[in-house]
């Protein structure tokens, strides 16, 4: 298995064999679960932009201990690590409010996803000890009380309070590239729901020298409600928060209706969603256009509740969901480019869980059929690459297949051209944007990915101790079939002619509970230098 990313670990360094376990020290960092028990292989491609449309270079995408950062086109792609049944994304990026994607995996599929980050501007600033109130885009208001701040040390805080707030609607047609989680969720009974959401916001708190806060006395919410869901909203509505480690949102509270707001207090701050819960079914299924790859977004909609939840398509066409259970279902495939309706299925009320099989998409006139063939600098057909369609402002990922191949079906939405980018993710190469006229049986030829790198990397990073990098390297993880609480990472450096460097990290969690771990860790290095052969 090869893993080309950025391997972030907290843990104190140690020698296994010289030390002992009440004398551990470890830091875990926090937000960043450690390796689960539970791996489903699975390969994520994904584009991060901004709430403009536009790609954002440099993004870093985290989940479990594993980091990669996007590419000049907002690509990333992370193979075969993807942590049990919910695999969660954190997006960071200077200037932007972190995001959150929980991401339902299909064993052996290439999952797709599209992140959108919000924009971080200063909402307001208030004195600490006169407390003040802050007023989102939407009209949504929180309101602090005096002398209820601490830094993160837990010591009360008496400086300048900084507010950075976004308010999320959640009948935004793209609310779920925004939004953080998929609206699953644990209630206080711990029971796995799904979310009828009405309205969720972001708050963070920071002192004037950007260290974050937090809140001493409970401060007050005031969540404006979309105007398409003011007839159905409940007197009395459950709060939720985005849990970050797990990516559930975890009911704390409730919120009451007043005067076509929801009011209720919270004591701490994150992401706050007030939503209705509903009994949950997987549902999943495949789309299949002959050979061609579609590109397309899957969407259910509980017709009787007026909410609705979105997923991607795989590359093979495959999606997989958490829907609401009990209620009539609308299913449709909707066009990425333009938002047409492709497809619709009204599929009753859903008591279990429930595969549609394969549903065949027809192409007709009105869709381009493109094939063509992604190479690298020497003209030799790339497997392990991905090709970018920009089309009418928007960006998606093509599939190479194994022999190199690219086929993709779409719908031009009334565009007359399209621009195509190559990436040879082996490599770690790209290609210049390459544009092409609409036609509905267009060959690309072959889309070079030649003429820029990219770097993977490891980053170690260890309590006391320099972050160290490790450049153009592979990595694997494998956990010990003999021992549950036991992993090993192997990594190689190419230095360059004969020369490599073998890293293996070994580390036992103490406790052998995934949820409460103590974890060890202990590293060794082989220089290898080989004689340079004739």
């Amino acid at each position: 298995m090869k893993i080309r990313v950025f391997f972030l670990f907290s843990f104190c360094l140690i020698l296994l064999g010289s030390c002992k376990k009440d004398s551990l020290v470890t830091t875990v960092e926090e937000e960043q679960p450690p390796t689960p028990t539970i791996i489903i292989e699975s390969i994520i491609q994904g584009l991060i932009m901004d709430r403009q449309g536009a790609p954002l270079e440099g993004a870093s995408v985290t989940w479990g201990n594993a980091m990669i950062e996007t590419d000049e086109n907002g690509v990333f792609i992370i193979e075969n690590l993807v942590n049990g049944e919910e695999a969660v994304l954190k997006v960071e990026k200077d200037g932007f409010f972190d995001a959150f994607q929980t991401i339902l995996p299909i064993a052996g599929s290439t999952m797709k996803t599209r992140v959108q980050l919000t924009a971080r501007i200063l909402n307001a600033s208030f004195p600490a000890q006169d407390g003040g109130e802050v007023t989102l885009n939407n009209g949504s208001k929180v309101n602090f009380q005096a002398n209820a701040f601490m830094d993160q040390s837990g010591n009360l805080y008496q400086g300048q309070v900084n507010i950075f707030a976004t308010y999320i609607d959640p009948s935004d047609p793209n609310v779920d590239e925004i939004m953080p989680g998929n609206l699953l969720a644990i209630n206080t009974e711990e029971e796995q729901q799904t979310l009828q959401s009405f309205g969720m916001m972001n708050v963070e708190l920071e002192a004037d020298n950007g260290e974050p806060l937090q809140i001493t006395a409970p401060a007050t919410l005031r969540m404006a409600i979309p105007a398409d869901r003011s007839m159905n909203a409940p007197g009395t509505i459950p709060l939720w928060y985005f849990d970050k480690a797990s990516g559930f949102w975890k009911e704390e509270g409730s919120a009451e209706l007043v005067n076509g707001e929801y009011v209720g207090e919270v004591s701490h701050f994150s992401f706050w969603n007030c939503d209705v819960p509903y009994d949950l079914v997987v549902l999943k299924g495949v789309f299949s256009a002959d050979k061609f790859e579609l590109t397309g977004r899957v969407r259910v909609t509980a017709t009787d509740l007026n909410t609705q939840g979105v997923v991607g398509l795989a590359a093979d066409g495959s999606f997989k969901g958490k829907v609401i259970a009990n209620t009539p279902l609308l299913l449709e495939l909707i066009d990425p480019y333009c938002g047409d309706v492709l497809y619709s299925v009204n599929l009753g009320s859903l008591s279990a869980d429930a595969n549609l099989g394969t549903i065949n998409i027809d192409l007709t006139s009105d869709w381009v059929s493109l094939t063509g063939t992604l190479v690298n600098c020497d003209q030799e057909a790339v497997s392990d690459g991905v090709a970018i369609i920009q089309l009418n402002g928007q960006s998606y990922i093509v599939t190479a297949k194994e022999d190199g191949s690219l086929l993709a079906a779409f719908r031009p939405c009334g565009a007359t051209s399209l621009a195509i980018t190559g990436i040879d993710w082996e490599e770690q190469v790209r290609g210049s944007e390459q544009p092409f006229s609409v036609s509905p049986s267009l060959n690309v030829g072959e889309i070079k990915a030649c003429g820029f790198t990219f770097t993977a990397q490891i980053k170690v990073t260890s309590p006391g101790f320099e972050d160290y990098i490790i450049n153009n390297c592979t990595a694997r993880v494998e956990p010990n079939d003999s021992i549950g609480n036991f992993y090993t990472l192997t990594s190689i450096d190419n230095q360059g002619g004969e020369d490599k460097v073998v890293y293996k990290y070994t580390f036992i969690n103490w406790t052998n509970d995934i949820n409460n771990p103590v974890w060890g860790m202990s590293l060794s290095l082989i220089h290898i230098s080989e004689p340079t052969r004739p």
